[in-house]
């Protein structure tokens, strides 16, 4: 599954670009540019985007999207295997939770 996020892109001069789509599994880092005091986001390809959010807001947007990453995880595994009748039911629980 693909995780994505959205927000939105600063030009050169700090308006609005448009929106971005950021796959969560292609962030490197997510910083605060004291220069300019604006919120950018690496990616691992070496692309710099200028993003319209905090960091924090950034961060909390990237947890929430975990958050349900993980709880659509655990329900699928749950609809999968009976935990009361199945063999090792929480080792694979906790495999599926890493």
């Amino acid at each position: 599954m693909r995780r994505i996020i959205q927000t939105q892109r600063l030009d050169a001069n700090g308006t609005n670009a448009w929106g971005l789509y950021l796959n969560l599994d292609h962030i490197s880092s997510v910083y605060y540019e004291r220069s300019d005091k604006t919120c950018r986001v690496l990616m691992q390809d070496g692309t710099v985007y200028t993003i319209a959010h905090s960091v924090s807001e950034i961060l909390e947007i990237i947890r929430e999207q975990n958050a349900r990453t993980l709880r659509t995880d655990v329900e699928s595994f749950c609809n999968t295997y009976d935990l009361n009748t199945d063999r090792e039911p929480i080792s694979r629980l906790l495999q599926v939770i890493k």
